[in-house]
């Protein structure tokens, strides 16, 4: 049982000299200093040791004693839980407290013994009277909604063409679907990959798994010229390339293409071993810095151009997420079984601001514009802080109302969506640009682009840019819940994948228009979020439940489990297409196609990676392209 932590009076700073760190944000400058990797080569693999009165004990010995003045026969046995105030005997400890529903990521025995036990049943209450008597009308409806809804497998258009399955859809959307890419565990990872992020620019994309390694790989770019090739050697500290793209990680392509398409340019570029245990949280600032999270209670800085840590960050337990500000990429956040959220300042290598969680946070990351905190916890609470002072906001209970899972399951994932309106950084400088022009006592206080009039009043006065966000939250009952920034209120809740003891996080495609998310039954669902099928409430279904799925097999692990699956950013999806010889720099890539979920990537608890190209997508493209390549290159 990780150690509990005494809850805190008040939430703030670590450091007595904040005054020092804080000023840096009040220097009145309408543009947000960056990261430069000087800042932190100056004391490479640096060691940063989180303050001890941050992490001690939880339990201590009752007050009461007897007249005598000495501890009674069973008093000495009594302990008293100081975040919930439970007393119990502690020679029933191990009765009491089952350690085992506290483990992050479970063994592969235990994945196998629940999948032969049958546990974590999808059930929405039927263990109440109620339950059993909606399971009975599900049972009479089954026949109608079958005969409606049926599942349908998509036919197969190429050599390499990836089955895929629609439930309760009329119309299937991957069903053009090809694999490109298979990279085995021996080349990728050789336990589970716990993680996968694209960076910023969608050049590179790093992964992390049960091997405790941290892997960058590059994706394949159309071959600089000559004179471009001569220019990138006299750059200093130049990154590691692999081009050619090595064919054993490629099978073969779908026919008729003129060219091969492949997602990454070669072997992993970097290969960072420093970490001890499983990696499960990776995070990309816009100046390609990456910060990765471990099980062995710590988070490592890292820079493609180096192949050493530059920082290390100590923590007093599991650090289960990381995340770089969106903006001030000076900082990062992270949050862990101590059930503490931290903000770090990168350049001081301390903790800037912080908050005790009331339960383990299995999630966190900052809003898209910086201003805000969220924690997803052990048992479903989703909490929301504003970053500067670290104070607390509202929070949701992402669980079921009734029935088993009442109880509320493991957060694994939290994803924005980002609405129309003004760009992230626009409303953050404004924000900035609002805290100026008040005193200057106002901006003293100002830690994170907010006057301390907005901090005193809550979150009152905050850009409306941020009610134009939807939060999508990942746990472990087998749910995604899509919840609305401006109310805090469900708006949506999809079902079909099974997620009852993995790291599994949903994500979005760059277009909102679907969502993607790996599986323990060995599949990858896709939902998408601008259409629901009428025919489930047509049947008395509510509006607010989305079942409508595409799903297709993504691994031959055993246990099958994707662990991961990501769309490709859209500046992936080109960079990839510019390498293949048909498109070139002019090419036209406005083919009434979403290039945001042209492609998939997927990682498996072998550590496998897979590549998945929707067919249909590329050949609008070369149709286009055929049509404005005639006229001149460069058109479009």
């Amino acid at each position: 049982l990780p150690p509990r932590a005494p809850t805190p009076t008040n939430s703030g700073s670590e450091d007595s000299d904040v005054e020092s760190v804080t000023s840096e944000f009040a220097d009145g400058t309408s543009k947000p200093s960056r990261l430069s990797l000087e800042e932190v080569m100056g004391s490479s693999t640096k060691k940063v040791k989180d303050d001890t009165n941050l992490g001690g004990g939880v339990m201590e010995s009752p007050e009461p004693r007897s007249p005598a003045g000495s501890v009674s026969s069973t008093e000495k046995y009594k302990m008293i839980d100081k975040d919930t105030g439970k007393v119990f005997d502690i020679r029933d400890l191990d009765e009491v407290i089952d350690s085992t529903q506290y483990s992050l990521i479970p063994t592969k025995e235990e994945i196998i013994r629940r999948k032969e036990e049958g546990e974590g049943a999808d059930s929405d209450g039927e263990g109440s009277a109620a339950g059993a008597r909606k399971k009975s009308v599900k049972g009479f409806l089954k026949g109608f909604k079958n005969a409606i809804t049926s599942e349908k497998n998509s036919e197969p258009v190429h050599s390499n063409s990836v089955p895929v399955k629609s439930s309760k859809k009329d119309v299937s959307e991957f069903g053009d679907l090809v694999q490109l890419t298979s990279i085995p565990p021996s080349v990728a990872h050789s336990g589970p990959i716990w993680v996968m992020k694209f960076s910023k620019d969608g050049r590179y994309l790093a992964t992390g798994g049960g091997d405790k390694l941290v892997k960058v790989w590059e994706v394949r770019r159309k071959p600089p010229s000559a004179s471009e090739s001569e220019k990138s050697k006299k750059k200093k500290n130049k990154i590691p390339t692999n081009q050619p793209p090595v064919d054993k990680y490629h099978q073969s392509h779908p026919q008729g293409y003129a060219e091969q398409i492949s997602l990454f340019s070669g072997p992993p570029i970097r290969t960072y071993s420093d970490h001890t245990a499983d990696v499960i949280s990776l995070s990309w600032s816009r100046t390609t810095f990456l910060l990765s999270a471990s099980l062995d209670k710590t988070v490592r800085l890292w820079h493609i151009s180096r192949s050493e840590c530059l920082h290390l960050f100590q923590h007093s337990d599991f650090v289960t997420s990381v995340d770089f500000h969106p903006i001030e990429d000076r900082y990062f956040l992270s949050g862990g079984f101590d059930k503490k959220l931290r903000i770090w300042s990168i350049p001081d290598g301390r903790v800037k601001e912080w908050s005790q969680a009331p339960e383990m946070v299995t999630a966190a990351r900052f809003t898209p514009n910086g201003l805000m905190v969220v924690a997803g916890l052990y048992h479903g609470q989703v909490y929301f802080y504003s970053t500067e002072g670290m104070r607390y906001y509202t929070q949701v209970d992402a669980k079921n109302r009734h029935g088993s899972q009442s109880g509320g399951k493991k957060v694994t994932g939290l994803e924005f969506l980002r609405g129309g309106g003004g760009s992230d950084r626009s409303s953050y400088l404004s924000s900035r640009s609002s805290r100026d022009s008040n005193s200057s006592s106002a901006s003293t206080n100002s830690n994170f682009g907010r006057s301390s009039s907005e901090s005193s009043s809550g979150l009152s006065s905050r850009t409306s840019a941020l009610f134009l966000e939807q939060l999508l939250i990942t746990t472990n009952d087998s749910r995604l819940r899509l919840v609305g920034m401006d109310d805090y209120s469900q708006l949506m809740k999809y079902k079909g994948l099974t997620n009852w003891s993995m790291q599994i996080s949903a994500s979005f495609s760059e277009s909102g228009q679907h969502i993607i998310a790996g599986s323990e039954d060995g599949k990858v669902y896709i939902w998408n979020t601008q259409k629901q099928e009428n025919s489930k409430i047509m049947l008395g279904g509510k509006k607010d439940r989305n079942k409508s799925t595409e799903s297709f097999t993504a691994t031959s692990a055993q246990p099958p489990i994707v662990t991961e699956a990501l769309f490709c950013p859209t500046k992936t999806v080109k960079h990839s297409f510019l390498s293949a010889s048909v498109l070139d720099g002019g090419s036209n890539f406005d083919c009434g196609e979403d290039l945001s979920s042209a492609m998939v990537v997927t990682g498996d608890y072998d550590g496998g990676i897979r590549v998945y190209l929707r067919a249909k997508v590329y050949e609008e493209l070369v149709e286009v392209n055929k049509i404005d390549l005639g006229k001149g290159k460069g058109q479009g």
